[in-house]
């Protein structure tokens, strides 16, 4: 199979780009309606790709997608998993708060985070400065 001169070539972003003198990158966050671009950028290259007939390549779709499942996030910080039981772990003796923890837990993770049980009725919380010292002297962001 060689190649057929009267099929159309591929409208790529980059060609979207170069036609609004944009970076490829620019393109690909206007197709995919970033909100860090401008709305009148983002028209503007809907427009031109409309104009142009652009149609996203599924295959590199499913691609990008693969990618973004498997890769795993950089740690982000930890996020605290409030408890007010009587007991320290009280909550997890329920099937239903644990699943919740599990999933939690799964999520915060892809995003990058890591899930720690804090309890509220920890005998050294602080009321002056409303956290246990061992958060309040760690790196926890509870901003």
């Amino acid at each position: 199979m060689g190649f057929d001169e009267r099929s159309p070539v591929r409208v790529t972003q980059k060609k979207i780009a170069d036609a609004l003198g944009l970076t490829q990158a620019t393109v690909s966050m206007a197709l995919g309606d970033a909100p860090t671009l401008s709305r009148d950028t983002r028209d503007r290259v809907r427009k031109m790709a409309a104009e142009m007939g652009y149609s996203p390549d599924p295959v590199l779709q499913r691609l990008a997608s693969y990618r973004k499942r498997i890769q795993p996030s950089d740690y982000r910080g930890t996020l605290a998993w409030l408890t007010n039981f009587s007991e320290r772990e009280g909550w997890s003796r329920w099937p239903a708060f644990q699943g919740y923890f599990d999933g939690a837990s799964k999520r915060a993770a892809e995003l990058g985070y890591r899930l720690e049980p804090f309890w509220l009725r920890e005998p050294s919380l602080s009321v002056a400065n409303g956290v246990c010292p061992r958060i309040h002297n760690s790196s926890y962001n509870l901003s």
